[in-house]
């Protein structure tokens, strides 16, 4: 997928240079006329030439319009990110019908690398009233959370300065997994369990290789992968079979095994 976006970036900047010198070069070439455009129709075409380069919400939702043919999107990521995407599209009124599809082997949307820690010590490091899915709403996570019982029995979530909750990072993926969860239910968003391997553009949009052999189709694709899962650095591959060598900070270990006094590397 990297290797794709490299080389479309790279012709992208090959035809701007190449636009750039063949303009230069008819320009001079060109011969005068009287025939001038008013000035009114000059600042429109300027205007119009910003609008259209200027990344913003009016050129995205001018890509993400549904009409003959389109095959809707494809979501390479599943964890906040991409779920967080797939929620808005989904909650704009003009793209209702949009064919989302989100390419993620985890089970449950939302969560992705950061939110699906199970080890109760791994807790998000901004409150909880700051946390939301929505910006205009920065409180919904918290509300959210007093409307259920996520940290009822979690004193441990509450800070006792400030009365700020932190809770587990796994609660807040399953926050996001319930907002999103009744356009997966409707058939809006559509979840593929498995690994993206290759991306290919063709002449009406993007082919995505799937792990299992299959393939997914769609008009527009979207990035959203996180980084791989934490692993041995080269140096320390001697010890990484060693019981006391953690290379996974997300992974389900315990530490209760451990008795003061204990010298700690972290």
């Amino acid at each position: 997928l990297h290797k794709e976006y490299r080389r479309q970036r790279q012709m992208c900047i090959r035809d701007s240079l190449h636009i750039r010198r063949t303009g230069l070069a008819q320009a001079a070439a060109r011969p005068r006329h009287t025939g001038a455009r008013p000035v009114g129709e000059h600042r429109a075409l300027r205007r119009d030439h910003r609008r259209l380069r200027t990344p913003g919400r009016p050129q995205r939702e001018r890509l993400l319009t549904v009409g003959g043919g389109h095959r809707g999107v494809i979501i390479v990521g599943g964890g906040f990110s991409g779920a967080a995407i797939a929620y808005h599209l989904c909650r704009m009124p003009h793209l209702a019908g949009l064919p989302i599809q989100i390419v993620e082997p985890r089970a449950r949307l939302g969560c992705g690398l950061a939110y699906s820690a199970t080890d109760p010590a791994h807790r998000i490091n901004v409150p909880a009233a700051r946390m939301s899915l929505l910006p205009d709403e920065p409180g919904h996570f918290q509300d959210w959370l007093d409307a259920g019982a996520a940290c009822r029995d979690d004193p441990a979530a509450c800070w006792p300065a400030t009365g700020a909750l932190f809770p587990q990072r796994g609660i807040f993926g399953r926050y996001v997994a319930e907002q999103l969860a009744p356009f997966v239910a409707d058939g809006r968003v559509r979840h593929l369990r498995q690994w993206a391997v290759q991306a290919s553009r063709d002449q009406d949009g993007w082919d995505v290789k799937l792990s299992d052999g299959s393939s997914a189709k769609a008009e527009l694709l979207i990035l959203a992968a996180t980084h791989p899962r934490p692993g041995t650095p080269t140096p320390l591959a001697s010890i990484a079979g060693a019981p006391a060598y953690v290379a996974d900070p997300y992974a389900a270990v315990s530490y209760t095994h451990l008795t003061l006094p204990t010298i700690l590397l972290v």
